[in-house]
């Protein structure tokens, strides 16, 4: 189960109590798709990916008034698309 949660689902604690989040997804070879929803003290978090014909795409819920770092399992940052808008920074917040 910790192993799906931290590493398949990619989510982790950044501080106690996850009031910040770090979204770290690792596809393991041969899975097309991940869907998982962990229950924290401040809420719900859920990490959705899937990936097919070299596309990876990941959903993700962080709880109100939480923080999250999102790293994606991607060489290029600037192939990243958020939202269909392409993204070139290699970081982002969102308010």
């Amino acid at each position: 189960d910790a192993t799906f949660y931290s590493h398949y689902a990619g989510i982790r604690p950044a501080a106690p109590g996850y009031r910040e989040i770090l979204i770290r997804p690792e596809p393991p070879p041969g899975v097309a798709r991940v869907a998982a929803t962990r229950v924290t003290p401040v809420g719900e978090i859920a990490s959705a990916w899937e990936q097919a014909e070299g596309v990876f795409q990941l959903t993700v819920t962080i709880p109100a008034n939480t923080t999250a770092t999102i790293l994606l399992p991607v060489a290029d940052a600037a192939q990243v698309l958020e939202s269909r808008a392409c993204r070139t920074s290699r970081s982002r917040t969102v308010a």
